[in-house]
């Protein structure tokens, strides 16, 4: 049975004066991305594009993993040709907190080798901290959020994460930590309570405030009522900065760490680490420690330390202190601020949040070798309570004193 074919139409075509005037071309708007997709964007990806293996790499297909207390040939070039490397995967950072505190470590590299050759293909770099009050633990990597391993695929991370948990647990460690802003293929138990905040940034400061609510403009202007000075350098204000910091830890019960940690810092790494301190009415009250970093083709301004003393919580200090980082940041080309770590939900959380900050999610995975629980080093661990409130009770000078051999045995 044939088909049955759709009837056939006939228009007749206007001529001449009859013909309808052609209409005017319809432009569409291009949408523009949200805020959550321009974050999203600015996340690099979790592996580099493929390489091309030479022929003999390609037909072995064996991987092996060394562990080693210096960094292996090629190291620095491999992390920062990755697009998740951050500063703190580089060796100059490693050996700087090595140098400071005085920590065993271990550069674990994982190869991909033949009769021929054999190339790098995953890094994980971790520091042991080994105390009576806070255990024997393995971490990648402690005192900032971001670790773990940097690999040119799934299969190499998953070699160069199992060749660090056997070494941490031959060398008797209770638990090996491995922090990243992506789920790494362990099968570990993991830890998601925490986030990092990032602002994407305009082109121009101008913008910027025009972006914030009129909350957040008000209360900027507030404390820029007050006579005040912001100034932006690096080991001259060192001083000041260690003054405001340690106070504000002391008050808040946690130790301090050491100011040659920070000399160091500023030290190894020149114009990419940046002191602020603002100062009303002549004395210092707030300040920040500022990292540059790029981090794949973003430019990342991170503050992983920052501190205010209580005496001018009243005046908006801190507000100021922001505003001017932000304007800086957004005026000097970074594409995005981090904020840092939160809890979710949290005082810190909502505070970042107000000024467009937005999370990304932080993924912390442990293998427990002599423990069945996930560690809990914190101010909000019953077990540290009465020691949060005696220290802060001590006298500053005390607290500057004793804190650096504490802090940093915390991860």
């Amino acid at each position: 049975m044939a088909s049955e074919q759709p009837d056939q139409v006939s228009v007749k075509q206007p001529t001449g004066s009859e013909a309808a005037p052609s209409a005017p071309a319809v432009t569409k708007a291009k949408r523009q991305p949200s805020e959550l997709e321009r974050l999203q964007a600015l996340i690099p990806p979790v592996y580099p594009e493929p390489v091309e293996l030479t022929e003999a790499a390609q037909s072995s297909g064996r991987y092996r993993c060394d562990v080693s207390q210096t960094p292996p040939a090629g190291w620095d070039d491999f992390v920062r040709q990755h697009p998740r490397a951050t500063l703190y995967h580089e060796s100059v950072w490693l050996k700087t907190v090595v140098d400071t505190m005085g920590h065993e470590i271990a550069y674990v590299a994982c190869y991909l080798e033949s009769a021929a050759e054999e190339q790098l293909q995953a890094v994980l770099p971790m520091i042991r901290q080994k105390s009576r009050l806070f255990g024997d633990i393995w971490t990648s990597i402690p005192l900032v959020n971001y670790g773990g391993a940097l690999a040119l695929d799934k299969n190499a991370e998953k070699h160069v994460l199992k060749a660090a948990a056997d070494f941490a647990r031959s060398s008797g460690a209770r638990h090996l930590e491995v922090r990243g802003y992506h789920k790494q293929p362990t099968g570990w138990p993991e830890r998601t309570d925490k986030v990092n905040m990032w602002l994407p940034l305009p082109a121009d400061s101008e913008t910027l405030w025009k972006g914030f609510s009129s909350k957040v403009r008000s209360q900027i202007r507030k404390g820029q009522q007050n006579e005040y000075e912001s100034r932006i350098g690096g080991m001259e204000l060192l001083d000041d900065y260690y003054r405001v910091f340690s106070e504000n830890m002391r008050d808040l019960g946690t130790p301090v760490y050491g100011k040659s940690f920070f000399a160091g810092i500023l030290t190894n790494f020149g114009s990419s680490a940046r002191l602020i301190v603002i100062y009303c009415k002549g004395e210092p009250a707030s300040c920040g420690f500022l990292v540059a970093q790029e981090t794949g083709a973003v430019k990342l301004l991170e503050i992983p330390w920052a501190s205010t003393r209580q005496a001018f919580n009243s005046l908006n200090m801190n507000m100021v202190m922001y505003w001017e980082i932000l304007s800086h940041a957004a005026d000097t080309g970074f594409d995005v601020f981090d904020f840092g770590r939160s809890s979710k939900d949290a005082g810190t959380y909502r505070f970042k949040k107000q000024w467009g900050a937005m999370p990304v999610q932080l993924y912390w995975h442990y293998a427990l070798f002599q423990a069945d629980e996930l560690p809990a080093i914190n101010n909000n661990n019953p077990k540290f309570k009465l020691l949060v409130a005696i220290w802060q009770r001590l006298p500053l000078c005390f607290a500057n004193r004793l804190g650096p051999a504490i802090v940093k045995y915390i991860p």
